[in-house]
């Protein structure tokens, strides 16, 4: 999840003004390719969800790996649009897609009883990368380059990050004789390689049968809508900040800042989620963003970035775990 970084937003939006100074692209063109690539990223990864389940995840985690490496030194030695468009399109498949899709089939194969604890201290280090990657990448940037910044995380992630997958990582509890949350396996299990059964969730829907409920319509309209927001503004907050007369740094810190809010709010969350129901969280949350949006157009000192920083942090955490609530 921490090394899903490259991929996302929050890091790839420190590139941007340096695309446009150094080939005189417009910002228009810079979003529209990387809007079509994450488009398709996003239509292929039902491949790479069958690919997870036919070869595993340990083994998609290495190769994943291995081309999300390649994926950003070639983004080092980009001079078109063109390859600007294939670029983003293959650290958005990798990182921003496939690093997180197979963590979260891995951690739900290896917990059950403990998935929660599991998922949280997972959600910990999403929250890491968020904070640090913006800060880091603008150090690099300005003190060597943006295709330095680009190299320095594909020797990371093929050095550090491939060899920890390959020696570190197994598919599943039972290939190692355990039990899912780590309880060791009945003898007579681990001779007939027997897979403990989990308890099936009270109503099981196939897509179809969901496809046919407002509700799934509704989860899908509260989910798309400000994520496409929410990356908007992230992939563009380093050049409205200028704009508004506020430096890189002060951009790469409020990234920072949305996503260590995210540490306090993953815990105070589940509290207001089971007094208050979903949908009227979700309510009042896309109000404070629609009003949190007006404050960005005028956030042009230190205190009014650090405002904004927090209230965006606050609504888009809290909405992601009203949606994992209405998922689960």
């Amino acid at each position: 999840m921490f090394f899903s970084g490259p991929g996302q937003t929050f890091s790839n939006s420190q590139f941007i003004d340096e695309y446009i100074h150094d080939f005189g692209w417009s910002r228009s063109q810079v979003s529209g390719v990387y809007s079509v690539a994450t488009l398709l990223a996003g239509v292929l990864m039902m491949i790479v969800g069958r690919f997870i389940d036919r070869f595993g995840p340990r083994m998609m985690m290495v190769t994943v790996g291995t081309l999300f490496s390649l994926a950003c030194f070639y983004n080092s030695f980009i001079s078109s649009i063109w390859m600007l468009a294939l670029g983003f399109f293959m650290v958005r498949l990798l990182g921003q897609g496939s690093m997180t899709l197979i963590p979260n089939t891995l951690v739900a194969q290896w917990f059950v009883k403990k998935r929660g604890r599991a998922f949280s201290l997972k959600a910990l280090f999403s929250f890491a990368g968020a904070m640090l990657f913006p800060i880091i990448n603008t150090w690099l940037i300005q003190t060597w380059s943006w295709q330095v910044a680009w190299q320095f995380w594909g020797i990371v992630l093929l050095f550090l990050f491939v060899p920890i997958a390959f020696l570190g990582v197994r598919n599943s509890p039972e290939s190692i004789g355990l039990e899912p949350d780590g309880n060791v396996e009945p003898e007579a299990d681990q001779q007939n390689k027997l897979v403990t059964p989990v308890i099936e969730a009270e109503e099981d829907w196939t897509l179809n049968e969901a496809m046919r409920t407002r509700a799934f319509w509704a989860v899908l309209i509260c989910v798309g809508i400000p994520a496409l927001v929410n990356t908007g503004i992230t992939f563009h907050i380093t050049s409205i900040f200028k704009t508004n007369g506020l430096s890189l740094e002060m951009a790469a810190m409020v990234l920072s800042l949305m996503a260590f809010v995210g540490i306090p709010i993953s815990l105070v969350s589940g509290v207001i989620l089971d007094k208050v129901k979903t949908n009227y969280v979700l309510f009042v949350i896309f109000i404070i963003e629609f009003f949190v949006l007006l404050l960005l157009l005028i956030t042009d000192s230190f205190l009014m970035a650090i405002l904004f920083g927090i209230l965006w942090g606050i609504g888009r955490w809290i909405r992601t775990y009203c949606y994992r609530c209405y998922l689960a």
